[in-house]
């Protein structure tokens, strides 16, 4: 869990909040975990970046390979012209490999995307309410280096089900260092890749994030 909160008055008026958190539960056959994200600066009262997402995490484990996934996201972001992005999906991981060996993962499934982007930034041809189904692969690493410190690398594939030239690409880096028992440190870097994205925005997107998890 991480904030920051920075407020200036006076010969110039700035406000920037940010702030991530992750809160986990799992038991023998069942794992539940919330990611919520937020970012907002605005001077003199012109908003600069407005973005925020929630995402809800479910997993029922078979048993050490297969699981099934699913979830339900909700995201906005200015910089996307993305007034809303709501994602529901499901499927079925496995893991690959020895315990000796990196953890390898890899999932299929399908999502249903609802999207409303900013009708104003938008060019006459653009549609601004979108609905879709689309394939969700996921691939996932994790590797121990030394005691306290782990590499985990996510990679998600999501063409749509219609037409497969129209995907999307995200992959997730992070390195996560355990300070103790209850709490990690963690840096990520994350590359976001529409193939398909409104006229006027690029296709590619970075992000790097530190901060620090709580484990209850």
């Amino acid at each position: 869990m991480s904030a920051d909160f920075d407020l200036e008055k006076g010969n110039s008026e700035v406000l920037e909040i940010e702030g991530q958190s992750i809160i986990g539960y799992e038991q023998r056959r069942h794992a539940i975990k919330l990611f919520t994200g937020l970012r907002f600066l605005s001077e003199d009262e012109n908003t600069i970046t407005s973005k925020s997402f929630l995402q809800l995490r479910y997993n029922y484990i078979f048993n050490s390979r297969y699981r099934t996934f699913s979830f339900y996201q909700y995201q906005q972001n200015k910089d996307l012209i993305l007034k809303s992005r709501q994602l529901i999906g499901a499927g079925l991981r496995r893991k690959f490999g020895t315990a000796d060996s990196p953890d390898v993962n890899l999932g299929l499934g399908l999502m249903y995307e609802n999207e409303k982007l900013d009708r104003e930034q938008l060019f006459a041809d653009k549609d601004a309410n979108t609905n879709m189904l689309r394939l969700n692969t996921v691939g996932f690493f994790s590797y121990e280096i030394g005691r306290n410190s782990t590499l985990l690398n996510s990679t998600y594939y999501q063409p749509a089900i219609s037409d497969f030239s129209d995907f999307r690409l995200l992959n997730e880096m992070s390195l996560e260092v355990a300070i103790n028992e209850y709490l990690d440190l963690g840096l990520s870097f994350v590359w976001r890749y529409d193939n398909k994205p409104p006229r006027g925005l690029k296709k590619s997107d970075i992000n790097i994030t530190s901060g620090l998890t709580i484990h209850l």
